[in-house]
């Protein structure tokens, strides 16, 4: 267990060890395989020493801490490599990391510290894995409140561009604006299929009774809300 100072410890952390940022506000835990679990609004830490946010949503995003905790477990249980895990525990009417700075801390020192601290944490877990596999996949777990229960895997893209027919969809400037894009720079990749094709994130969902969007079967969001991703 490691105290976080400059520059990043990342070297002697071991996998399944934790890094924590000043004060703990922020936690990292390496993996030893290409993907990231990220999340931001599930803390529960409300220190005095950081005041409230006074604009901005401050809501909490409910289990979606515990949620990511799972997740890396289980996928460690199945296949024997470790997700990356950085995690904000501090309360979002502290600080709201997945917006840029100065709605996310609104000028606290403190908050800036723990900011940067959590996007440090991903560049670390980063300049791992690029050397190690060439590429790797990070996930932000959020949640919603939408009418429509379902899992929502936003790759930065709204609902504009997820109704567009497949064709469309393959002209390049919507890959380069998806945060999938540099899966679509693999040979033999097709990014409508990547998107929303069959074996696609939300259709390997949808097979387990996850009902999910996009997929082939749901593949946008039509007149309904729909999270395209954000900071």
């Amino acid at each position: 267990l490691l105290i976080r100072e400059s520059p990043p410890l990342i070297s002697t952390v071991p996998v399944g060890g934790v890094s924590f940022g000043r004060n703990g506000y922020i936690e990292y835990q390496p993996g030893d395989s290409p993907l990231i679990i990220v999340t931001g609004h599930g803390g529960r830490e409300q220190p005095a020493e950081i005041p409230d946010r006074t604009y901005g949503a401050v809501d909490e995003d409910l289990n979606t801490q515990d949620l990511a905790r799972k997740i890396v477990a289980e996928i460690q249980a199945r296949t024997g490599q470790r997700p990356h895990l950085i995690v904000n525990r501090l309360h979002r009417v502290k600080l709201d990391p997945n917006r840029e700075i100065v709605e996310a801390a609104q000028g606290d020192a403190e908050a800036e510290i723990a900011w940067n601290e959590f996007h440090d944490y991903i560049r670390d877990a980063r300049d791992v894995i690029e050397p190690a596999f060439g590429f790797g996949f990070l996930v932000d777990i959020h949640g919603h409140a939408h009418a429509i229960d379902r899992l929502e895997f936003g790759y930065n893209l709204g609902a504009a561009e997820l109704n567009q027919s497949d064709a469309e969809l393959r002209r390049p400037a919507y890959a380069e604006d998806a945060s999938l894009r540099t899966h679509t720079y693999r040979p033999g990749v097709d990014f409508p299929a990547l998107l929303r094709g069959a074996r696609s994130l939300g259709d390997q969902h949808e097979r387990r009774h996850y009902p999910s969007l996009p997929t082939p079967t749901n593949p946008g969001p039509g007149a309904n809300d729909n999270f395209q991703g954000g900071y």
